[in-house]
């Protein structure tokens, strides 16, 4: 033989839904011949000396190589992260030039971020909800359950779901929120809510002391309301009281004869009806008797 080859294979292994990239093979050309001699026969025995294998030409390695790209990922040579794959000098074994090592290529998706903004009516960002994930790659996207504390989602927009990233950072998603509010209930201990206005009319019996004292009638109105907090600002809006007034009714007071009648000091045959409202303070009227 007065000629031969080596050769070194790089072989790429492309990431799902890529198009394949052929194998490279680097070849270096070998020969015997020295000036048109590859060797020389003993004319005794017969028996061939050949001359050392060397290069054709340049260098006896197989050079370096730059490795095909693919955006949104980083390449690595046979495990190490590298754009090019290095050169290899060519091996020998007996004298005889070897075929160099197998090189595999293979590729990492490179590392995003989707940044989903939520924007006040001002255009100012209260909250942002960054969503990773790699090239190439679908999430999910859980826009409503991320809405910062106390606000909400402004309604009838539409909102993703699932984002599948590209090749580059994505341009940030923006999704218009308000105050969030909640219902103040009617709460009995809460005179916001709640207000319990009683009438209260006692008797002092004719001819008798403020000892014999006692409670002819009672009567109550109730006033009740809602309202609206505001979750951000933590302000109350109130609803309407569930009536603006309410009467008591006359108190026609029993005559008692040799006497007469007085209703808080004042001399009266009856406690006149009376109009209060949520801000009204709880009614006492006393009848007394004078002969």
């Amino acid at each position: 033989r007065d000629d031969m080859s080596v050769t070194r294979t790089i072989n790429y292994e492309v990431p799902t839904g890529h198009e394949a990239i052929a194998p490279v093979t680097q070849t270096v050309e070998y020969t015997r011949d020295v000036n048109g001699v590859a060797g020389y026969q003993d004319p005794v025995t017969g028996k061939p000396t050949w001359n050392p294998w060397h290069v054709k030409s340049g260098k006896a390695e197989f050079a370096s190589t730059s490795v095909e790209q693919i955006k949104g990922y980083d390449s690595y040579v046979d495990g190490t992260k590298a754009t090019e794959v290095a050169a290899a000098a060519v091996t020998e074994k007996d004298g005889e030039p070897q075929n160099g090592a197998t090189v595999t290529v293979t590729y990492t998706a490179n590392e995003h971020t989707l940044v989903i903004n939520y924007v006040d009516g001002n255009g100012t960002v209260v909250g942002t909800y960054n969503v990773p994930g790699k090239t190439d790659e679908t999430v999910n996207v859980d826009v409503p359950g991320n809405v910062p504390t106390n606000w909400k989602l402004v309604p009838n927009q539409q909102t993703i779901s699932s984002y599948k990233f590209g090749s580059g950072d994505p341009q940030p998603i923006a999704y218009k929120v308000e105050h969030g509010t909640e219902v103040v209930p009617v709460d009995k201990t809460d005179s916001r809510t709640y207000r319990k206005i009683t009438q209260t009319i006692q008797e002092v019996p004719a001819g008798k002391t403020d000892a014999d004292k006692k409670v002819v009638r009672t009567a109550s109105v109730e006033f009740e309301r809602t309202g609206v907090k505001d979750l951000v600002t933590g302000k109350t809006t109130w609803n309407a009281w569930n009536s603006n007034s309410e009467t008591f009714p006359v108190y026609n007071i029993k005559e008692q004869k040799g006497y007469d009648s007085y209703v808080n000091g004042v001399k009266a045959t009856e406690v006149a009806a009376v109009t209060v409202n949520p801000d009204s303070s709880n009614i006492t009227d006393t009848i007394t008797y004078v002969k």
